[in-house]
């Protein structure tokens, strides 16, 4: 049977609207389905649900009552006073569900983790282990699944189903490799990080316990011995107003964990039949084991002893999916860890157990876990059904559903998904723990011991001591008397990472500050009136609070409120409210693993109802109007080179509209200069065009600095090898409505691990990471050889006063070793490539016309000469009916394709899919359609006008503009007479009156290095190291025209290194690159530098 239980979500007035979740476990009678702002306090049911008037107000408390301090509101000036953190990405999960919880894993840290009805500890009891991996971001939605998200590339990689109801809380264990999830259908599932795949269904030991909404595990060492004398510190004067549920609930929490008075209860003490693994203390003892937590929407406060499971279910993973996953992402069934199943039973409910048992056995254990396919080691099969066997065994993959009836007609089952079946004791529950639905859980010290911190829909907050066979009431903290009279739920816990201080936010917009030693309340904030849904605390004591109107609250480590900004709904109209559900934080001191993208970060992710999830970079931009102010290097694309990327796509540097924007490309060439010379550039300057009227260009160099290597004399050798990076920052305009741009073309956006913006790809995202790659070498003294960076800002328009400039310039240059270039892209999304050719290209136009002017077609046509004709028919003649070009010895020069060329096709067609190939393409054979657009020539028209538009006219002229690719081994001048010649052959044959005139616009010869060049296998290496796979080395059909003038010029190989995928549309709409790319790309470089030199 299913119900509908509302969950906390508000309205812009601050009153609870409900967000109906499934769920199809029974409830308990004290499961509504009334809003939850009169469902959340049992013990007040009258309580007010008028919210504090007093918006950005900070009241200081104490235990004692006092008078309220006058109120601090945020003014307009101390609120300008902060800036809002950077979006970073928005990310989706593509099931239009919302996000109700978040919980991050850093590569090898725990760090907090917090949703609706959730805590937050920042680095709690993880510690790293070696089956630790890369960084994710996990999100439990309302439909039950939980989302994956990579931290180093913020794109999604998996989602995890398997739960029947909304995903209500999650915590990770990162020294087992653990993700928990707790969900709506009332069970707790725990997941195997490392490779997705599910280990434990845990149930509870009856089906009214209703939600679960929280959940928080306490490793097995921060677990004390049971104390000699069981009272609690409550008994001594702490708290002396128990109802007497709660006198009897302490004296059962307190027992040994088998009270007598429950033993033997009828449907509620062990029995031989139900065989209830044992969860006392010897369980737990292994190293990595640890007690899991659950707060209930029974008022229970559930415990169950997880062990460490062996070394062998920690195997790293070996081919996981990566970010390049395709999405949507589907689910598969995944072999997991399995082992014969303790049998489940689960008492009668008098009220939902209308039904034979029997036909509620399988729809008991819930749904089988899925996630993407997973490769996972077998195991050898255990009939175990204590967890102290499990602990010394291997468990078995099992793909079977089985249920088997028990000896007294209960019913066992091993889940299809190869989850091992858990049932929590009946001995390890808190009956009555509060008096309202357990919203909330987290865990912190108190005078220096472990504790459990519960928060309730009773405005209760209270403190657990847990001991090996018990669970000790230490303190009960209740609303400061200074605290408005409409502060009810506890819906959100946080505790300072190193201060005994807990925050705890209200409904209402209330946040109580709380000494954890003392037991006294330190402060009171009431910076608005929604709920406070979410909080997490940074390490310097900033405390981030998501509340029910889609805001994030920010207060300082003095407890002021400081900033307020939108982050969940449409910030443009604010009838349109979200409500941030769940965050998490990265702690900004870990380095996730295999990428610098985090390092020294300190980024927020929101989750809300809006469906999607959001990064925030909390560390403010640097405002570059000063060198020593200006960022590091060093900090990756979702920091500091985010918020300069961010400026460098906001310049409109559009060099084929000089008259519009030919400032904005000198302020841009500008900010490049200052931008390299906050790198660590030794020379950063901007250079004026040799051509009137064109963009100048920005000269940088950094400077060697590792140690010199030394001759076979022992002697230091003294000249550096240069490294000439040539790019441009220019950009071709963009058309939004023409070209269909979804995002803002110059304004950088993230989402989905998608960086959007013009030029983020071509070529300002590659600019940057290539020269934050010799900085980052160089700020930490190991650079080896000197870059010299050259950026053009009339690449998109043909180059004009290139050669000039570099040859003009040339000693300042230097001699150059390898040139190195970055402008083009893979030939699909999954495998790196190294382009090592180029087609050339010349550029032509043709014009044909008549002495005359346009005559009508119903007075003259028939007896002139019609220029359009003419046009038509000498274009005729360049190509035959299948495409070939008809230019008298065209194809003469043509390299044949070598064996060693041809195998690289292969492989290509080998690791590629045919449709990828073929994509585009009239020629179905995918080997065939490679040659034909990399390394054969082509002609192509792209346009003919006429002097007049009108359908009777006969136009006096026509022009058509052409092009021809050409490839090894043609010669650019020897194609271009061969052109002309035909042409003029071709119109004198017509006999026409009319004119020809032939104008070459641009011209560039093709360039073509070897696959098998020092510089190329160092860059290959390079590359396989950063993503574990051999590149491929491709041509290209496009031309770069400086490419082949610098190696002739400077007498060097060129390296061209593409970051991007083949959905970058460059040039096109919607622009754009991974950030995971130009990390990548950005390491990739750093490492090449570093080992050019050896």
């Amino acid at each position: 049977m299913s119900r509908r239980v509302p969950a906390p979500v508000l309205t812009h007035a601050g009153l609870m609207s409900p967000i109906s979740l499934s769920s199809p476990t029974s409830s308990s009678s004290l499961s509504n389905t009334r809003p939850l702002s009169a469902a959340v306090s049992s013990s007040s049911p009258s309580a007010s649900t008028s919210m504090s008037p007093s918006p950005w107000s900070a009241t200081p408390s104490s235990a004692a009552s006092e008078p309220p301090a006058a109120e601090a509101r945020l003014t307009p000036s101390s609120e300008g006073g902060a800036k809002e953190p950077t979006l970073l990405s928005t990310l989706s999960a593509n099931d239009e569900e919302s996000l109700l919880c978040l919980c991050v894993a850093q590569g090898d840290a725990n760090v907090a983790s917090v949703g609706v009805g959730g805590g937050a500890r920042a680095g709690s009891s993880s510690s790293p282990s070696s089956s630790s991996v890369s960084g994710r971001v996990y999100a439990g939605s309302q439909g039950g699944s939980i989302h994956v998200w990579s931290l180093a590339s913020l794109s999604r990689i998996a989602r995890l189903s398997g739960h029947t109801g909304a995903v209500l809380a999650l915590e990770t264990v990162n020294e087992n490799g653990w993700l928990i999830s707790a969900s709506g259908d009332g069970t707790i599932r725990v997941w195997h990080t490392p490779t997705l795949s599910p280990l434990f269904l845990i149930h509870p030991p009856h089906d009214n316990v209703g939600d679960i909404f929280s959940l928080v595990y306490v490793p097995d060492r921060f677990i004390s011995d049971d104390p000699p004398d069981s009272a609690s510190s409550e008994d001594h004067g702490h708290d002396h107003e128990q109802s007497p549920v709660h006198q009897r609930a302490k004296t059962i929490w307190e027992h040994d964990g088998k009270p007598s008075s429950f033993k033997n209860a009828p449907g509620r003490g062990p029995s031989k039949e139900r065989n209830i693994p044992d969860n006392s203390a010897q369980n737990s003892h292994a190293r990595g084991g640890g007690r899991l937590f659950a707060g209930c929407q029974d008022t229970s406060l559930q415990w169950i002893d997880l062990p460490a499971l062996p070394s062998s279910t920690h195997a790293a993973p070996s081919d996981f999916p990566t970010s390049r996953t395709p999405t949507p992402i589907p689910s598969f069934p995944s072999p997991g860890l399995a082992s014969s199943s303790p049998p489940i039973h689960r008492a009668p409910n008098k009220f939902f157990d209308n039904y034979d048992l029997k036909s509620r056995a399988i729809p008991l254990l819930g749904s089988p876990g899925h996630t993407t396919p997973i490769t996972s080691t077998p195991r050898a099969n255990t009939r175990s059904s204590s967890l102290t066997d499990l602990q010394g065994s291997s468990l078995a993959a099992s793909g079977k559903h089985a249920v088997t009836a028990g000896a007294s007609g209960a019913f066992a089952a091993n889940g299809g998904d190869g989850s091992i079946d858990l049932q929590i004791s009946e001995d390890c529950i808190a009956t009555f723990a509060h008096y309202g639905y357990i919203y909330c859980l987290t865990s912190s010290c108190s005078n220096d011991s472990p504790i459990v911190i519960s928060g309730s829909g009773d405005s209760l907050i209270r403190l657990w001591s847990p001991h090996r066979s018990s669970l000790s009431l230490i303190h009960t903290l209740h609303p400061p008397p200074s605290a408005p009279p409409t502060s009810e739920a506890i819906l959100s816990l946080a505790t300072h990472p190193t201060l005994p201080t807990l925050f705890a936010g209200h409904q209402g917009g209330l946040i109580t500050i709380w000494d954890l030693d003392t037991f006294q309340s330190l402060r009171i904030l009431t910076p608005h009136t929604y709920d406070v849904l979410s909080m997490v605390c940074l390490e310097r004591g900033e405390l981030y609070a998501g509340d029910s109107g889609g805001g994030v609250t920010r207060c300082d480590k003095a407890f002021t409120v400081v900033q307020r900004w939108q982050a969940a709904g449409d910030t443009h109209d604010s009838r349109r409210e979200g409500a941030v559900l769940g965050m998490a934080l990265t702690d900004g001191n870990r380095r996730d693993k295999g990428s610098e993208a985090v390092a020294g970060r300190k980024s927020l992710f929101t989750g809300g109802n809006d469906r999607f999830l959001k990064a925030w970079d909390l560390v403010e931009p640097p405002e570059l109007t000063k060198e020593q102010e200006a960022a590091q290097s060093d900090k990756g694309f979702q920091g500091e080179l985010f918020h300069l990327l961010s400026r460098f796509v906001a310049y409109k540097s559009i060099a084929s509209l000089p008259k519009l924007h030919a400032e904005e490309c000198r302020q841009t060439a500008l900010y490049l200069k200052r931008v390299l010379r906050s790198f660590g550039a030794s020379v950063a300057q901007v250079i004026p065009n040799e051509v009137e009227g064109k963009n100048p260009f920005v000269f940088a160099q950094f400077l060697a600095n590792a140690l010199p290597k030394v001759d076979s004399a022992g002697a230091p050798i003294l000249r550096r090898k240069r490294v000439l990076f040539y790019g441009h920052y220019d950009v071709v305009a963009a058309d939004e409505e023409k070209e269909g741009w979804t995002h803002d073309p110059w304004k950088l956006t993230g989402k989905d691990g998608w960086l959007y913006g013009r030029g983020v790809t071509d070529n300002k995202g590659p600019i940057l990471a290539i020269a934050s790659a010799a900085s980052s070498l160089q700020l930490s003294q190991s650079l080896p050889v000197d870059l010299v960076m050259i950026l053009e800002g009339e690449e998109e328009t043909g180059s004009a006063g290139f050669q000039e400039v570099i040859r003009k310039h040339r000693s300042l240059i230097g001699d150059i070793d390898v040139i190195f270039v970055s402008n083009s892209y893979w030939i699909g999304e999954d495998i790196p490539c190294v382009t090592f050719g180029l087609r050339g290209v010349i550029h032509a136009s043709l014009k044909i016309s008549s002495n005359q002017p346009d005559l009508h077609s119903g007075i003259s046509g028939g007896v002139v000469s019609e220029p359009l004709v003419d046009m038509v028919r000498i274009l005729s003649t360049l190509t035959s009916p299948t495409g070939q070009i008809l230019i008298p010895n065209f194809n003469a020069s043509v390299r044949a394709l070598a064996p060693a060329e041809d195998a690289l096709y292969d492989r290509i067609i080998d690791r590629c899919s045919p449709l990828l190939l073929t994509k585009g393409s009239h020629e179905l054979d995918p080997k065939k359609s490679l040659i034909d657009r990399w390394r054969q020539p082509a002609l192509s028209i792209h346009a003919v006008t006429t002097s007049s538009p009108s359908k009777a006219l006969i136009p006096s002229s026509a022009e058509s503009k052409l092009s021809i690719r050409i490839v090894p081994d043609q010669s650019l001048e020897e194609v271009i007479e061969s052109l002309k010649r035909h042409l003029k052959d071709a119109f004198a044959r017509l006999r026409t009156h009319n004119r020809l005139q032939i104008e070459i616009n641009h011209t560039s010869t093709f360039w073509l290095a070897s696959p098998h060049s020092p510089a190329n296998t160092l860059l290959a290496e390079c590359i396989h190291g950063a993503w574990g796979i051999e590149p491929l080395f491709i041509r290209e059909g496009g031309s770069i025209p400086s490419l082949p003038f610098l190696e002739a010029e400077f007498d060097a190989d060129a390296v061209h290194f593409p970051m991007a995928t083949g959905q970058a549309n460059a040039h096109l709409g919607d622009e754009k690159i991974r950030f995971e790319h130009l990390e990548k790309g950005r390491s990739i470089v750093g490492e090449w530098l570093r080992r050019l030199d050896a």
